[in-house]
């Protein structure tokens, strides 16, 4: 204890024993790190204490797994919660293959969520530690883990990173046991605006992390055939509340070649949405030919409650006689008419 740096370093050359090597009954208190481990495998850790420590657990770049079991990291020293509030972090760890990831059982955060003060700790955070993140990543395996007291903005977080910013990274609430409410947390570059009803930040240490609530959502993709002159933006307005309307540039690659603009609007909650495609430097409707493509749903989803590509409404094209509807705007249309 009392220790600047690790209570306990299994790094460097790390540890990777054949079989299980068990920690049993280890005290960490009051550390810069309690422990730190890189470049091991089987290793099991049970029935320990750890409390005050900046960092609980440092995880990342390990050979294979580890297991975490009836063990209890405190924020604060027990018995003084009333006097220090807390800052600490529970456990680091990375995305990683889940070959690698770590799997927690039995165990308790405890003191990371005081409402008697204006910080907050941090039980479970997400971190590219040394760009140790992996495409085929996996968060912890939680399995009969509690936090006392639940809380939004003390659970899980995910440190900024753009490497997190390019995917869906999702731990599930699925009993409110983290939080006091069922749900997901989510990483905010993942949620589109339609969510802003469903979806609120975490705040605090963990500004690219959201919490969702009991909610079922999908990601939208919309790609269209753009053949005008000057770029086209999508506008897409909620048939529940019409307030509720935004526009979309277009981003990324389009997965069918028939089309060359796509459009994300990233986690949509189920509802149905007019679509309509306006010309960027006008705000003239423009008829395109498009296509919408769902994603998996994420959270909790009823067979009724989740979106279908007729969910979102396109717009009837102008009669091809009329016009010409894949290079054409209303008032192109409209003035072509005049002329017969």
């Amino acid at each position: 204890h009392n220790n600047k740096n690790a209570g306990i370093n299994l790094y460097p050359h790390g540890y990777s024993p054949p079989s299980p090597a068990y920690f049993d009954n280890l005290t960490l208190y009051n550390n810069g790190k309690g422990m730190f481990m890189k470049r091991t495998k089987n290793i099991r850790i049970r029935n320990s204490f750890f409390a005050w420590n900046s960092v609980g657990l440092q995880y990342f770049k390990n050979n294979g797994y580890a297991i975490i079991q009836n063990t209890t990291f405190h924020a604060t020293p027990p018995g003084h919660a009333d006097t220090i509030c807390p800052t600490s972090t529970g456990i680091d760890f990375a995305y990683e293959t889940s070959g690698k990831r770590l799997r927690i059982k039995d165990s308790s955060f405890v003191g990371y969520n005081n409402p008697n003060c204006d910080t907050v700790g941090l039980a479970l955070k997400l971190v590219n530690l040394q760009s140790s993140s992996s495409t085929s990543g996996t968060l912890p395996r939680l399995d009969q883990v509690t936090f006392d007291p639940p809380g939004k903005n003390s659970t899980f977080g995910i440190s900024p990173d753009s490497f997190f910013d390019s995917r869906i990274i999702i731990l599930e609430d699925s009993d409110g046991s983290m939080t006091g409410e069922q749900g997901f947390f989510v990483n905010n570059a993942a949620v589109g605006p339609f969510s802003s009803d469903v979806c609120t930040s975490t705040e605090g240490r963990r500004p690219k992390t959201m919490f969702c609530a009991g909610s079922c959502l999908h990601t939208v993709s919309i790609e269209a055939r753009e053949l005008i002159g000057g770029s086209t933006k999508l506008r897409v307005t909620s048939r529940s509340d019409s307030n509720k309307t935004h526009q979309f540039e277009a981003s990324g690659s389009t997965s069918d070649p028939a089309y060359n603009v796509k459009f994300s609007l990233d986690l949509t909650p189920s509802d149905e949405y007019d679509v309509s495609f306006v010309h960027a430097q006008t705000g003239e409707t423009v008829f395109l030919s498009a296509t919408v493509t769902l994603g998996e749903a994420k959270g909790y989803c009823e067979v009724d409650d989740q979106l279908v590509e007729g969910s979102f409404i396109l717009p009837t094209p102008l009669p091809a006689y009329e016009c010409d509807i894949f290079s054409s705007t209303i008032r192109a249309c409209d003035d072509w008419r005049k002329t017969i």
